[in-house]
């Protein structure tokens, strides 16, 4: 997620809602059954009420590659970042 996020920075999260739809441009943090919990971006609601997720690191797994998420595979969401220096709204 850099250039958003770097190694060290922390995060305020909200624990995901059942019922809450999440928006184009929100962080979350997701999880699927046999991997680690990931931190990415919604670039898009699909039709089936799935959400397309996608790095804002040019580096990241492209969007192909990480693929939609469910509703019931999101978490959190991402809310405030916590850096040495700074308190940033996200």
């Amino acid at each position: 997620m850099v250039p958003t996020l770097h190694c060290g920075d922390f995060i305020l999260t909200k624990v995901a809602a059942t019922h809450r739809f999440y928006e184009v441009r929100d962080i979350v943090i997701i999880k699927r059954l046999g991997e680690a919990m990931m931190i990415k971006r919604i670039v898009c609601r699909n039709s089936d009420g799935s959400y397309k997720l996608a790095g804002d690191n040019v580096d990241s797994i492209p969007k192909v590659d990480i693929g939609n998420a469910q509703q019931q595979q999101i978490v959190a969401k991402a809310l405030i970042k916590l850096t040495p220096t700074s308190l940033c709204f996200l």
